[in-house]
């Protein structure tokens, strides 16, 4: 029991830290309209979206499909998520 409410406690950190980085960055962006608030997400994003990202996908495709070498699919997941926030969110030419 103890398991699956720290894994549960961990994915909800996890998830809040996600959600925050990107509207704490989106704020910023709106705020100041420079390149610099992009140029953060696109480097800081790395480690915050993506990797944080890929275990959340990882987690949900091992929970739903109960398969152990879904790893690929999740990095697929992660890294489109990835971009879509990225480009929906913080483009260049929306300076």
């Amino acid at each position: 029991m103890f398991e699956t409410v720290d894994t549960l406690i961990v994915l909800v950190a996890k998830l809040a830290l996600l959600i925050g980085f990107i509207y704490s960055l989106k704020y910023w962006y709106n705020k100041k309209k420079s390149i610099i608030p992009v140029i953060v997400y696109w480097l800081l994003g790395l480690v915050f979206v993506l990797l944080i990202s890929f275990t959340l996908f990882d987690w949900i495709i091992t929970i739903t499909l109960q398969g152990d070498n879904l790893g690929s699919l999740a990095a697929i997941f992660a890294i489109l998520f990835y971009v879509f926030v990225g480009i929906k969110n913080f483009k260049i030419n929306n300076i």
